[in-house]
């Protein structure tokens, strides 16, 4: 039985945690990129009517899932980027008395210093903690941790063959790291099957295409940071097998916005996906940010992209993405990390890449069936 919350690919009837591993497969049988499936809570997934909305609200669904955390857990930690995903749990949980016990930022940090310019580190400073100081100054109460997760990119050891064992599927440096942040020492006294981890995972995935609205449930990269590492229960907020019904209603708020808006999206030629904050974040989340027009061009949260563009290098698919600048902090295991890409791009086929190389685009990404969502 395929373990909840976590992707697999298929290929044949065998299924695999790691990507790599399932193309080896599949061009060991001469096949194709898309004989490889991608699977997600499909038991779970599989028994709702997908074009029906879920009559809750969408807050009604939050506090019910907050609710469930709380009476599943002695111990929940929230994983806190200060972006709206996360921001949306924090104050679900503050504004309904619901207790958390921990909210924690995580920092990369490079060796023999106490900061520096990662991403996540200017995140934290722009963003999270000035979101969290005004939440406790106006009474909520929980432990903040900040923690250097540096130590966490240890996992590719010395050996390039980490590509086999590791689930990246974009090799990133944050893929490798984000899902052991909680590894280190600060977090050891909560290691048990009785602490639940919340991960603000993610947003819904709609498409238009050819006169339907649908659900794609997730490409297979954004489920990484879900992968246990440890006693402590990764719990994804949104994308859960325990309640559905909160990604279900989630697809219906930006279908049934865009439904009347589809000429805003411009020259359909075939599939386009809504995306992007300004248009997703006010839909999904009203109780934030419901008072902004979908189409505004500014939010809480635009100075996240601006953070993003200026920080990051590369794309989101590629190795180059988050966590690239990591190579100005000289880890010992920044060489080991390359060689093991330079080992996928040797042994991968091309039709399984975006490019020539896999430093330049990634790999081909794989999303799970879709999922018809009504007119």
């Amino acid at each position: 039985m395929m373990e909840k919350n976590r992707g697999y690919w298929r290929v044949d009837n065998e299924y695999y945690t790691n990507k790599v591993l399932a193309i080896i497969a599949a061009q060991h049988r001469n096949l194709e990129p898309e004989d490889i499936t991608f699977h997600y809570n499909e038991d779970s997934w599989n028994q709702l009517d997908w074009s029906v909305e879920p009559n809750e609200s969408l807050q009604e669904l939050y506090v019910q899932r907050a609710q469930q955390l709380r009476d599943k857990y002695e111990t929940l930690i929230l994983r806190f980027s200060g972006g709206a995903d996360s921001y949306n749990i924090l104050k679900t949980f503050v504004d309904n008395n619901i207790k958390l016990d921990v909210v924690t930022m995580n920092e990369y940090h490079a060796p023999g210093t106490t900061s520096s310019v990662n991403t996540t580190n200017v995140e934290k400073k722009l963003l999270a903690k000035p979101l969290l100081d005004q939440v406790i100054s106006q009474g909520a109460k929980f432990e903040v941790i900040t923690n250097d997760f540096s130590s966490t990119f240890s996992a590719v050891g010395d050996d390039p063959t980490w590509i086999f064992d590791i689930d990246a599927p974009r090799f990133t440096c944050i893929d490798i790291s984000a899902c052991r942040a909680l590894t280190t020492p600060e977090f050891s006294k909560w290691d048990s099957p009785t602490t639940g981890v919340i991960l603000g995972i993610d947003k819904p995935k709609v498409w238009f295409k050819e006169g339907k609205i649908c659900y794609f449930s997730m490409p297979d990269h954004l489920h990484t940071m879900q992968t246990p590492v440890n006693k402590m229960v990764p719990e994804p907020f949104y994308w859960t097998v325990d309640m559905p019904k909160i990604v279900v209603k989630q697809c219906h708020a930006v279908k049934n916005y865009w439904r009347n808006h589809l000429a805003e999206l411009g020259d359909l030629v075939d599939v386009v996906e809504i995306t992007g904050k300004p248009r997703l974040v006010p839909l999904i989340y009203p109780n934030c940010f419901g008072e902004l027009d979908p189409l505004a061009k500014k939010l809480p949260y635009w100075d996240h992209d601006v953070i993003n563009s200026k920080f990051r290098n590369g794309n989101g698919f590629a190795p180059r993405g988050w966590g690239w600048d990591w190579q100005a902090h000289k880890s010992p295991y920044f060489k080991t990390w390359q060689a093991g890409i330079d080992l996928a791009d040797r042994i991968i086929e091309r039709k399984f890449k975006n490019a020539d190389s896999i430093w330049e685009n990634g790999l081909k990404v794989i999303r799970t069936k879709p999922r018809w969502l009504g007119k």
